[in-house]
């Protein structure tokens, strides 16, 4: 089973789903795989290995393009906020949550065994932007179902082609 935050994804007997912070992803035991064998394991770490960074990669890319996690564009950012940014960098568009670059700045991937984490250093800002608290929701820090489709995908293929 997948473990980890906002979605879910069931593909033959995984399960992915997770929280808004941090994003983990958990491989357990399933009743329909009955024990993982080694080679197994060692095909979903291959898979997890290099395929998290680019997870966390896109989460950083698609937000400063300005999307949210299924893809539609943020909430415009208040007068005043718009006003400093302008300021600073001479424009205020798009929101795409890169004006200290303080947030993307600190997303990262870890892989340990099955068992792999996508995690951001303040996790108190993404929570208030993934959530609304203060401000309008931007919920930009999590996989789409795409992403997990295809994470769940890679990891299926890896584990039968065995």
């Amino acid at each position: 089973m997948f473990t980890g935050a906002g979605s879910t994804a069931d593909t033959d007997g995984y399960t992915l789903r997770e929280r808004n912070v941090p994003i983990d992803i958990k491989i357990t035991d399933n009743t329909r795989l009955g024990e993982l064998t080694a080679s197994m394991r060692s095909s979903i770490q291959r898979v997890l290995r290099a395929e998290i960074p680019k997870k966390a990669a896109e989460i950083r890319t698609r937000t400063q393009s300005g999307q949210s996690i299924e893809g539609g564009g943020f909430a415009g950012y208040s007068a005043k906020y718009a006003a400093a940014k302008r300021k600073a960098l001479g424009s205020s568009s798009p929101v795409n949550l890169t004006f200290t670059g303080k947030l993307l700045g600190g997303i990262r991937s870890e892989v340990q065994g099955i068992e792999a984490k996508i995690t951001i250093d303040d996790e108190e800002l993404a929570r208030i932007h993934q959530t609304g608290d203060g401000v309008p929701a931007r919920p930009f820090f999590g996989l789409s179902r795409e992403q997990i489709r295809d994470l769940v995908e890679k990891i299926r293929n890896a584990v039968f082609r065995q």
